[in-house]
C-alpha cells in the first residue's frame, strides 16, 4: 500500500488541528500534516515511585513487565527469593514463570480483599502451585542497602490503613511490582482530546473517535484491556472508522446517547453511541458479585453472569435495533445482583468440584459431579465441548503449557527462551524442568525450532519462542549491539 514507516522515532507533540511533531536520528525534526491520527501509545507499568512505599532504594526493585523482558529478551534472570506485589496478570504470570525456572516465590502481596488479574491466571499460576498469597496486604518497608535483603508487609482494614501489630518480615532479593497500568496519554492531552477520570484514557464513541475531529483512539490508550483480543477488535474499528472518516461517510454523529453507570458499574466505553449502528461495549464493575444480571436501560437487555470482578473486563455486543428508538439521549446500564434461577443441587452420593476451564480466556466456572468410585457422572455450565473434556482431564490428569528458559554459552544471552509444544501432564512438568536445566545451547535457532523432542517420553516437543543468532553469526556494531 506505500504506506510509509518511521522506525526509531519519537513523536513529541501533537495539535488539535493534526499536525504531529516527531524526531529521529536519520531525519532529525519532523512535522507531519495528518488528515487523521490513530492514538495507540498503549500503556505503561504503575512504577515504585507512584505508590509510596517507605524505605530504603536499593537493586533488585523492578516491575514485572520489566523482568518479564531480562528474561524472554535480554537473556537475564533478576532473583532467586522473590517477592510480587500486586496481582495483576503479568505478577501471576510471572509468579509462575519464576518457580518453573527453580527460584522461589515467597509471596504474592495484594492490596485489595480480591485477586487483580484474571481468573484463569489465578488457578493456573497461583493455585497451581501453591504461592502464598496474602490479600488485604501491602509492603510497608523495604529493607537492604546495596541489593533488596527482604521487605516488612502489613494487613489493612476496609479504609485501606494499617493495622498495627500484623506486620511480618519476609527475606527476598527481588520485588516484582505488578499494580496496575495507567494509559499513555501525555499526547492525547497537548491535542486536547478529553480523557475520563476513571479509566485515564480518551472519552470515545463506538467509532473510537475522541472529542478532537479526526483524532481517534484504540488499545491501551482508551482503558486498559485484560484480552488483547479486544485490543485488536478496538483497532480494527479504529482503522475502518478513518477510512470513513477521509471519505465523508462517517457521519455526523449528531444522534447521541450517553452511556451512564448504574450500580455496581466503574466504567463503560464507549462513553457515546450513535444508534444507527450495531456496537460493542466494554465495561468493569466496581466490586466483585456472583449470580448478576446486567441491565441496559429498564427493558432494552439483559444478561445473567454467574460472576463479575474488576480485573475481569465484560464485553456485551448491542444491535442497532435495540437502541435506535432512545430518543432521551441516555442509558444506563445496572450490574444487580440476581435473585431468582436455579441453584444446583449436590446429587445424592456424588461429590461436587468446581473446575474452572483455562481453554479460552472465558475462563468458564463450571462443575463436575463425582461418585463414590470417583467416576465422572455429570459436568454443568461448561459452554462448550472443549471446556467439557477440559474438566475431565483436569481431575484425571491435569494438565498445563510449559514455560521457560535454556542456558546458552553466548554471554551476549545467556538464556533463551521457549514453550511446549502441547499442554504437558503437571506431573511431569518439575522433572521436565530438570532436564531442561541441564541443557546448554551452542548453534543458531529460529522460533518454532526444536529443543527437545518428545521430551520424557510425553509427546511433547519443546520449542524455542526467540530467534537465537549464536554469537559467532553476530555482526556486533561499535556500539555492541546486533
Amino acid at each position: 500500500y506505500n504506506i510509509e514507516v518511521y522506525l526509531n522515532t519519537m513523536v513529541i507533540d501533537i495539535t488539535a488541528d493534526k499536525q504531529i511533531t516527531a524526531v529521529n536520528s536519520d531525519k532529525g525534526l519532523l512535522k507531519i500534516k495528518a488528515g487523521a491520527i490513530i492514538l495507540a501509545m498503549g500503556c505503561r507499568e504503575r512504577p515504585r515511585g507512584a505508590i509510596n512505599i517507605p524505605g530504603s532504594r536499593p537493586a533488585g526493585i523492578l516491575t514485572a513487565g520489566t523482568a518479564q523482558r531480562f528474561i524472554n529478551v535480554e537473556g537475564y534472570f533478576p532473583g532467586k527469593n522473590i517477592v510480587i506485589l500486586g496481582s495483576g496478570d503479568i505478577g501471576m504470570i510471572m509468579a509462575r514463570r519464576v518457580i518453573l525456572e527453580n527460584a522461589r516465590v515467597e509471596a504474592v502481596v495484594e492490596i485489595m480483599p480480591y485477586i487483580g488479574g484474571l481468573i484463569r491466571n489465578e488457578y493456573q499460576c497461583l493455585k497451581d502451585y501453591g504461592i502464598p498469597v496474602y490479600l488485604r496486604h501491602t509492603v510497608t518497608e523495604i529493607h537492604g542497602n546495596e541489593r533488596i535483603e527482604g521487605v516488612t508487609i502489613s494487613k489493612l482494614d476496609e479504609k485501606f490503613k494499617i493495622v498495627e501489630g500484623t506486620e511480618k518480615y519476609i527475606d527476598c532479593d527481588t520485588l516484582l511490582l505488578s499494580v496496575g497500568l495507567i494509559p499513555e496519554n501525555e499526547l492525547s492531552k497537548s491535542a486536547g482530546v478529553m480523557l475520563s477520570s476513571v479509566t485515564g484514557g480518551p472519552i470515545i464513541d463506538e467509532n473510537m473517535h475522541t472529542n478532537i475531529p479526526g483524532i481517534f483512539a484504540a488499545g491501551n490508550v482508551v482503558h486498559v484491556h485484560d484480552l488483547v483480543d479486544y485490543v485488536t477488535l478496538g483497532g480494527e474499528r479504529a482503522g475502518k472508522s478513518v477510512a470513513a472518516y477521509l471519505s465523508g461517510k462517517l457521519g455526523d454523529g449528531n444522534h447521541r446517547i450517553k452511556l451512564e453507570k448504574g450500580s455496581n458499574i466503574r466504567y463503560i466505553v464507549p462513553e457515546y453511541i450513535s444508534g444507527v449502528s450495531d456496537v460493542s461495549l466494554y465495561l468493569r464493575v466496581m466490586d466483585p458479585a456472583e449470580k448478576v444480571t446486567l441491565k441496559i436501560g429498564r427493558d432494552l437487555f439483559t444478561k445473567d453472569m454467574k460472576m463479575v470482578k474488576p480485573s475481569e473486563m465484560i464485553k456485551i455486543d448491542l444491535p442497532s435495533k435495540i437502541i435506535k428508538n432512545i430518543m432521551d439521549g441516555r442509558l444506563r446500564i445496572d450490574c444487580v445482583i440476581h435473585k431468582t434461577g436455579n441453584v444446583d443441587q449436590i446429587e445424592n452420593g456424588h461429590n461436587e468440584k468446581e473446575i474452572v476451564c483455562l481453554v479460552c480466556p472465558l475462563a468458564c466456572r463450571g462443575k463436575v459431579y463425582v461418585d463414590e468410585n470417583g467416576e465422572i457422572t455429570r459436568t454443568i455450565n461448561f459452554k462448550c465441548k472443549r471446556g467439557k473434556e477440559f474438566a475431565v482431564r483436569e481431575l484425571k490428569d491435569p494438565e498445563r503449557i510449559l514455560t521457560g528458559t535454556v542456558k546458552t554459552v553466548d554471554s551476549l544471552q545467556p538464556l533463551l527462551p521457549f514453550r511446549s509444544s502441547k499442554p504437558i501432564s503437571m506431573n511431569l512438568i518439575k522433572k521436565s524442568m530438570e532436564e531442561l536445566a541441564e541443557i546448554e545451547i551452542d548453534h543458531p535457532l529460529k522460533i518454532g525450532d526444536l529443543i527437545v523432542k518428545n521430551i520424557l517420553g510425553s509427546g511433547t516437543d519443546i520449542i524455542a519462542t526467540m530467534d537465537y543468532p549464536f554469537k559467532r553469526d553476530r555482526e556486533v556494531n561499535k556500539y555492541g549491539k546486533q
